[in-house]
């Protein structure tokens, strides 16, 4: 399946992030590669409650300030994702429970584990 116009915007700026142990490069090429195993993919900050300008503060030093790779992945795909998250160098992989999925998503019903993958 190809990958949408808006979902290769996010793909090209984890690719243009990188910091510490975070390879963005190689995230990239991986997400890409295995597109069969998640449904939708974007790297964020996650924020304390409110407004959270980080990312516009540090825009005009060319930085995408970003921590956290969210990730919807196919149910039955959960442990080959895992499988391929372990050479990126990330501190943390979890699945967010599904109650706050659900709240994070606007839906009491995902199709899809969401997938929390952290870099300090």
């Amino acid at each position: 399946m190809a990958i949408n116009k808006i979902q290769k915007l996010y793909l090209e700026l984890i690719k243009a992030s990188s910091f510490n142990e975070f390879d963005g490069e190689k995230v990239y090429v991986d997400l890409v590669e295995n597109q069969n195993l998640w449904e939708s993919v974007i790297m964020d900050r996650e924020g304390f409650a409110g407004m959270d300008l980080i990312k516009l503060r540090d825009l005009s030093s060319d930085c995408n300030n970003v921590d956290t790779l969210f990730i919807l992945v196919k149910k039955s795909k959960l442990d080959e994702f895992a499988q391929l998250t372990k050479d990126w160098g990330n501190d943390e992989l979890s699945i967010v429970p599904s109650e706050k999925a659900s709240n994070y998503l606007g839906t009491t019903n995902p199709k899809y584990e969401l997938v929390r993958v952290w870099w300090d």
